[in-house]
């Protein structure tokens, strides 16, 4: 079950056992205290009334259903059910009501403890106490679809077609939304028009009916009924849907239209400028995506998520001293969540170092560790930068540090084997590697660490190893393979696995380890090719040493920077003519 439903019937279940809290039908003391306490959710100072109650009078299921309402405030649902199996053994037959809530509930514990059977049955058994309780059908109907009961599911809410006073836009939603789900889009269009008749105000609906077109074709109508919910409502879910119709590149450039069309008569101009920037930035298009976040940055109040999408672009092309101001921008915003400050006081320490400001940048995040107990993740982050500075020393001392052996994996000790490597210490070299070699969990790491010893043949040993592990997990999921006689994976196919498995850039690091200079070149070209924009870290990676003097090398890395150059001036033009101006 989705974190959203979960969340929605637990206040589901918290209303229900609520909504006759004022009966109180017992008279005694503690049990008029325990409801008045409950009904201002102190439950802990309800519990031992609660508990006194009914060591007075162990059979009264008004106490017993009080307990399940406590043991619902603390999520305790095998207590709830224990509660409720005690309260419908008690609770008068002519208490339908009060029947009709305890089996409703006790029915929503079954679902969340995953018993979908008793759930059906407890909630079948509140439908016949209660016939016009709509919840109990939507329930049911949920549990029916997740065990792909579609026919019993669409008759559970056609009864309540049949019920008076129901919402029939309501059920007429919830039929078209299950027909969506289930790739039955004609059918799911007549239900959701049936919806959108009667109610003309819920974005649900729109978002759905545009979920059905999308599934037909008819871009341009799924298009219309995203507009029309944005129009409604500018929220998250109408937001998404824009987004999600422009993930397919071949419908992207009609949503890229009509959004731009919106943005000359709307008077939420700052809900478009985000759209396009989101649907451009997840298409790639980093220059565009830049424009309109900074439109809707510049036309409105200072936003922390807007300037840190701003700050994330200027990272990402390293133009870093932009981005440090739009950190800084961020960490001011009056809506900065404050939860956030450590992560944008970290992101803004690695900006720092990014910008030759090493010291500064280990000070601030020497200082977070003081403030957060020492995190081993920011221990991990000062060793490597001043490893990066080449002060292996300071490095090792950091590193060595870090007291929690779950962060002692085998990327740790890779990353000792380099700092005693630069120390001369060697030592610790055959340390680092023996515990590098224990810690792997797969043949990939093992190869890195084959690789950064300068173990040629062990290093080709293990690529081999983990490409045929990777090759036969993939065959084992696809349900279509068919049994094929079993072949040697040539070097390119290995090279090919590894690549998807370990990314382009580490092969080319492992490779420049072993000394094939031509395969790691080759890695690189790919890595910047698929977006590698790190130049720092390739000037300052030491896994590329073999390589650094090539010909090749520097006539790659070169081309890339340059390309990477053009596409700053390009930034920059936008930011000053966007922003400054």
């Amino acid at each position: 079950m989705n974190k959203r439903l979960f969340t929605c019937m637990m206040l589901l279940a918290a209303c229900i056992m609520t909504a006759t809290a004022q009966k109180s039908e017992p008279t005694t003391e503690n049990y008029r205290k325990a409801v008045e306490l409950m009904d201002s959710s102190e439950y802990e100072a309800a519990r031992p009334l609660l508990e006194a109650e009914l060591k007075k009078r162990p059979k009264d299921g008004y106490v017993w259903e009080k307990m399940a309402s406590y043991y619902m405030s603390q999520y305790e649902l095998d207590s709830v059910t224990m509660c409720l199996d005690k309260a419908l053994l008690y609770l008068p037959k002519k208490d339908t009501e009060k029947r009709c809530e305890a089996y409703t509930v006790r029915g929503l514990t079954h679902y969340f403890t995953e018993h979908p059977d008793e759930s059906l049955a407890d909630l079948g058994e509140a439908q016949k106490l209660k016939p016009e309780n709509e919840d109990t059908y939507f329930l049911r109907a949920q549990i029916l679809k997740g065990q792909e009961k579609h026919a019993e599911s669409d008759a559970e809410l056609r009864k309540l077609l049949n019920v008076y006073g129901v919402d029939k836009s309501g059920v007429y939603y919830a039929l078209g939304k299950n027909m969506v789900d289930r790739g039955d889009y004609s059918q799911a269009l007549k239900q959701l028009d049936m919806a959108y008749e009667l109610n003309q105000t819920l974005t649900d609906i729109l978002i759905a009916r545009s979920d059905a077109h999308l599934g037909l074709g008819q871009i341009r109508e799924a298009i219309d009924d995203a507009v029309s919910a944005c129009k409604l409502e500018y929220v998250e879910d109408t937001f998404n849907q824009m987004n999600y119709l422009a993930s397919d590149e071949n419908n992207r450039a009609s949503v890229i239209a009509r959004a731009k069309q919106e943005l000359e008569t709307t008077d939420q101009p700052g809900f478009w400028y985000i759209v396009l920037h989101s649907i451009y930035n997840n298409a790639g298009n980093k220059p565009e995506a830049l424009r309109y976040v900074l439109r809707a940055e510049k036309r409105g109040e200072p936003s922390a998520n807007l300037s840190k999408a701003i700050a994330d672009i200027f990272s990402e092309a390293e133009m870093n001293d932009i981005a440090l101001a739009f950190v800084n921008r961020t960490m001011q915003a009056e809506d900065v969540d404050e939860d956030d400050l450590p992560d944008l006081r970290y992101y803004r320490a690695n900006l720092l170092y990014s910008m030759g400001k090493t010291q500064e940048s280990i000070d601030s995040i020497t200082a977070l560790c003081n403030e957060y107990s020492r995190l081993a993740t920011l221990d991990k982050s000062i060793a490597n930068k001043y490893f990066f500075t080449k002060q292996p020393k300071e490095a090792i001392r950091h590193m060595t540090a870090i007291d929690d052996e779950d962060e002692k994996d085998a990327d740790y000790w890779q990353m000792l084997i380099r700092m005693y490597q630069m120390d001369g210490d060697d030592a610790g070299v055959a340390m680092a590697t023996e515990k590098a070699m224990q810690t792997a969990t797969n043949t990939g790491e093992t190869a890195f660490t084959c690789a950064l010893n300068s173990d040629y043949a062990s290093t080709l040993k293990a690529l081999r190893q983990a490409a045929e592990e990777a090759k036969a997990i993939e065959s084992e999921d696809d349900e279509t393979a068919v049994a094929v006689e079993k072949t040697a994976l040539t070097d390119e196919e290995v090279d090919s696995i590894m690549a998807q498995q370990l990314g382009p850039y580490n092969m080319a690091c492992i490779y420049s380890l072993i000394g094939e200079k031509q395969k790691a070149i080759g890695f690189l070209t790919q890595a910047l090719k698929d977006g590698w924009k790190d130049f720092m870290h390739i000037e300052r990676d030491t896994d590329l040493d073999n390589i650094r003097g090539e010909a090749d090398f520097i006539s790659v890395v070169k081309m890339y920077q340059s390309i990477a150059k053009r596409e700053q001036e390009e930034l920059k033009d936008i930011y000053e003519t966007e922003f400054l101006k």
